[in-house]
């Protein structure tokens, strides 16, 4: 039993196929950064059936766990329009802009620079 266990026998199909389900929704997820795969996706359904399941206490609590481990918001709270614009918003963090060669305002001061007075050799006090 062991040895076909290694050779990954499949020993019941409907298991299998909803490991396969989730591992298509890990890969969504790896891609869009969330569950609220629309609807008319094959992802977006079964996620759908899913949350349905679990709706009505009828979601094996194992496969509630696994979809939990891979997103804690599978569920989609919010909805999921709001996890989608929230994913959205919250986006990759951006790099600092560098500021633009040929506006000087914009352009940070050196490490160096020293103060106008000291550049002019005043004592900057003024009067």
């Amino acid at each position: 039993m062991a040895e076909l266990d290694a050779l990954r026998m499949i020993w019941d199909k409907h298991d299998a196929a909803w490991r396969a389900r989730l591992a298509a929704a890990a890969d969504y997820l790896r891609s869009h950064g969330h569950l609220a795969a629309p609807a008319a996706t094959p992802e977006g359904a079964w996620l759908a059936e899913q949350r349905h399941l679990a709706a009505k206490n009828t979601l094996d609590q194992a496969r509630a766990n696994a979809l939990t481990a891979l997103d804690p918001t599978w569920r989609l709270p919010h909805g999921a329009d709001w996890h989608r614009k929230h994913h959205l918003l919250r986006g990759p963090p951006r790099r600092p802009r560098r500021p633009h060669p040929r506006h000087p305002a914009r352009r940070a001061a050196p490490r160096h620079a020293t103060p106008l007075a000291a550049r002019r050799g005043g004592s900057g006090g003024g009067a």
